[in-house]
């Protein structure tokens, strides 16, 4: 029962306590109510009061670095060189005269018109130092006319023509006309009396033969060595063979120009 009184007792003191510091807040709060304390605020004018700070410099921007140059790129290789044209071919102009050699003998006697024969080239033709037509080349011929004289008033004929020259492998057409050839007639059997009309027969050159005793029928009466112009050779002698030595000199003329490939 004591025990209970002193709890009780010290219940009412906290309480009494308790109503005299909320009594003693309101207090303080009137009073400070009613004397509010002094304002202390000091009034300043804009002379007085400090200057402003000056605003920051405006800072350059720092500039961007340039960008680096592109890489150089590399100059684009130089176009090939045109190819240059092939040099034009070799070529033998018109009137280029080509001197051959034939290589058998050709006669009105066994010889008919139609039969080739063949000649070699005796000397190189050039163009400029560049060969056109080498020694040695291969000239075919054409026998056109071939004709014995039937009598003393009648002509032997004989008439050759250029067809081809080839070397190498290839053969070339070729237009010309003989300019020269060298000739024989030959006795079918004669007597010294023949020597005037072999004479007369011969159309260029020396009389190069001689006259003979009828056992040498066969032989050179009286040769024209180097003797026809043109294409043809006429003799007017129904005992003479008009005959064209192997080895004998046939010169042609271009009437083309020969061009080399």
């Amino acid at each position: 029962m004591k025990i209970q009184s002193t709890i009780l007792l010290s219940a009412v003191l906290a309480a009494a306590a308790c109503g005299r510091g909320e009594r003693k807040g309101e207090l303080d709060s009137t009073a400070f109510a009613l004397n509010p304390p002094a304002d202390t605020t000091q009034v300043v004018s804009p002379q007085e009061l400090p200057p402003a700070p000056a605003p920051p410099s405006a800072q350059p921007r720092p500039r961007p670095s340039p960008a680096p140059p592109p890489a150089a790129r590399p100059s684009p290789a130089p176009p090939p060189a045109a190819p240059q044209p092939p040099p034009a071919p070799p070529r033998a102009a018109v009137g280029t005269e080509i001197v051959s050699n034939s290589t058998v003998e050709i006669s009105t006697r066994k010889n008919k018109a139609g039969e080739t024969f063949t000649a070699k080239i005796a000397e190189p033709i050039t163009d400029g130092g560049r060969e056109v037509i080498p020694a040695g080349a291969t000239v075919t011929y054409r026998i056109v006319t071939s004709k014995e004289a039937e009598n003393k008033n009648s002509e032997g004929q004989l008439v050759v023509e250029a067809v081809s020259i080839a070397f190498g492998d290839h053969t070339y057409p070729i237009n010309a006309e003989i300019s020269d050839m060298q000739y024989q007639l030959k006795s079918r059997g004669v007597t010294a009396g023949d020597a005037g009309k072999v004479a007369a027969g011969a159309a260029i050159g020396a009389v190069v033969g001689q006259i003979l005793t009828k056992k040498t029928a066969g032989t050179v009466v009286g040769g024209a060595v180097g003797a026809a112009a043109g294409t043809a050779i006429a003799i007017k002698s129904a005992d003479k063979d008009i005959v064209i030595p192997a080895g004998a000199r046939i010169v042609m003329k271009l009437k083309e120009p020969f061009v080399r490939s």
